[in-house]
């Protein structure tokens, strides 16, 4: 029986694991599920699903798991997988990831082809869902019209009936972290054949408002380098090219002053934070020598009403309040991911949206005409959620292709390829993640 190893059991595992369960008899295999804490799996028992306790550190362990499999998932931080790449490409194993392809893993490439293996990257909703939804559409027009230009917005929200008072229209629904670091890198773009460079302190308030049909309006912020998705999606004429994150109104402003007030600075740490009250540590970066009330410091240098959205955004999350942090050690980054996730944790009772939009603009007969293409799915509960559905099932429906033999890769890619994106989108079709498009 061959063993199929997942590595990472947070959020976005769960569904994938289940539908590979599902899969285990009929395709005679068992799936090694291998994290720090697998007491989900411990207390919820799956078919064919060992739960394993690694430490991803102990290379020993994690060398001994990977060998002893026929194919490896990597559901962990993004920060990881050059490690678990180098050691696939090393041993010889087939490799799966949601996570981008950086330079650094691309230059595995090689040794991949020689150990006639492959590594799958960017194989969840986005990037993933976004890349093989978006190149349907592309090949079928770019055979015979021009693509002039191409956006497409992602975002992890809220189902409206989740809104309890929350000014912010937030929870987190992913990786914590990720979110507080999101736009650090800054983002780069095209518009009307002009290169657009954001720097972090720019993304925040530079933002379109998306409208999108049965769900209304949206902000889309830019999300990293968008030109280099020319190449990747073979564009031959695109004039504007824009990826970007989708956010419910008011959540950009907001977020942007964060920015402002550098708490999310993520390589500068706290003095002391355990006995900081929240008060202190928003005005402990910028606003340190100012005397006063933190609502009027903050409305005179940021040019905000005490009453405006950013004020009862942070009120909500009590950070005027002389509650204490009681972390011992962080960047900004971390005690801001700390304070929040007391907040932006989901209640029982709430549920999460996925939502995704891809604008196109091309040519037809000399004439412009557009295309929209959208979906939208809401999660089941707090664990079976909209954003462990969009990103574990296209990994779950490439490894039953693979186990098929209907799809024949070595070395790296990316889901861009139709007899990849094809099948898989057929399937997440019939799953509840199916496309609808528009042409005005």
């Amino acid at each position: 029986m061959k063993n199929i190893l997942i590595l990472g059991a947070g959020k976005s595992s769960l569904v994938l694991i289940k539908y590979l369960s599902n899969l285990s008899e009929n395709f005679n295999f068992k799936i090694k599920v291998a994290a720090l804490d697998v007491s989900y799996f411990l207390n919820n028992p799956l078919n064919n699903v060992l739960p394993i306790v690694l430490n991803i550190n102990n290379m020993n362990q994690l060398n001994k798991n990977i060998i002893d499999s026929y194919l490896v998932v990597s559901m962990l931080p993004s920060s990881m997988h050059f490690k678990i790449a180098k050691t696939c490409s090393n041993i010889g194993k087939n490799l799966i990831t949601a996570s981008y392809l950086t330079p650094e893993i691309k230059k595995l490439n090689a040794e991949f082809l020689r150990k006639n293996t492959f590594l799958l990257m960017e194989m969840g909703l986005d990037p993933g869902i976004d890349h093989m939804s978006a190149m349907k559409i592309i090949d079928k027009l770019e055979s015979n019209y021009d693509i002039k230009s191409f956006e497409s917005y992602t975002g992890g929200l809220l189902t409206p009936n989740s809104k309890s008072y929350n000014p912010w229209n937030y929870k987190f629904t992913w990786n914590s972290k990720n979110v507080v670091l999101a736009g650090s890198q800054g983002a780069t773009y095209l518009e009307n054949n002009k290169e657009v460079k954001l720097s972090y302190d720019e993304i925040f308030n530079k933002i379109n408002l998306i409208e999108i049909p049965e769900l209304g309006f949206f902000e889309g912020y830019a999300n990293r380098d968008s030109i280099k998705y020319i190449d990747i999606y073979n564009f031959k004429k695109i004039k504007t090219i824009f990826r970007g994150t989708l956010r419910n109104r008011g959540f950009c402003s907001a977020w942007d002053l964060f920015i402002k007030l550098g708490l999310t600075d993520d390589k500068i740490f706290v003095q002391k934070p355990y006995n900081m009250t929240y008060n202190n540590f928003l005005k402990s970066k910028v606003l340190t020598k100012d005397k006063g009330e933190i609502k009027e410091l903050l409305s005179s240098k940021f040019n905000i009403k005490k009453n405006s959205l950013e004020m009862r955004c942070l009120d909500w999350l009590e950070l005027f309040s002389d509650k204490l942090i009681r972390i011992k050690r962080g960047t900004y980054a971390d005690v801001l991911e700390n304070i929040l996730c007391k907040k932006w944790k989901m209640k029982k009772n709430e549920t999460d949206r996925v939502i995704m939009l891809h604008r196109f603009k091309y040519f037809k007969n000399k004439k412009l005409k557009n295309l929209m293409s959208y979906f939208y799915m809401d999660g089941k509960n707090q664990t079976e959620t909209a954003m462990a559905h969009s990103v574990g099932l296209p990994i779950g429906i490439f490894i039953k292709l693979f186990l098929m033999n209907k799809v024949n890769l070595k070395g790296i890619h990316l889901p861009i390829k139709k007899e990849i994106y094809n099948p898989i989108l057929n399937e997440l079709n019939s799953l509840g993640i199916n496309f609808k498009e528009i042409n005005y």
